[in-house]
């Protein structure tokens, strides 16, 4: 959906239940952010599916007490490392308390 000015795009996400909403710093100088309006049962329904790759990486966390992910930008590193932390914490019980060190903004 290829979009020409400013007021048909913010005019054509609202018809699509969206809406936008202003940001800070980086992304306000670029426009706008785009925040999707999603039920409850939408979020409910989503579901994390990996890629091959990823099932590999998260399979070799699980499977070494020490591991690091080397993956490039885009690839998933924060949902291998979220996903495997959630394995090891519900499913094997091999965990109980997680630090996670992250940029508040990126």
């Amino acid at each position: 959906m290829e979009l020409t000015s400013h007021d048909s795009r913010e005019d054509k996400d609202v018809q699509a239940g969206m809406e936008l909403t202003p940001c800070n710093s980086r992304e306000e100088k670029a426009g706008m952010e785009f925040t999707p309006n999603i039920s409850r049962e939408e979020k409910a329904s989503m579901e994390f599916i990996p890629h091959e790759y990823q099932e590999y990486a998260i399979q070799f966390v699980l499977d070494h007490p020490e591991a690091m992910l080397l993956l490039s930008m885009g690839l998933g590193k924060t949902s291998v490392g979220l996903f495997s932390i959630l394995q090891l914490m519900f499913d094997r019980f091999e965990i109980s308390k997680v630090l996670i060190i992250a940029p508040l903004r990126v």
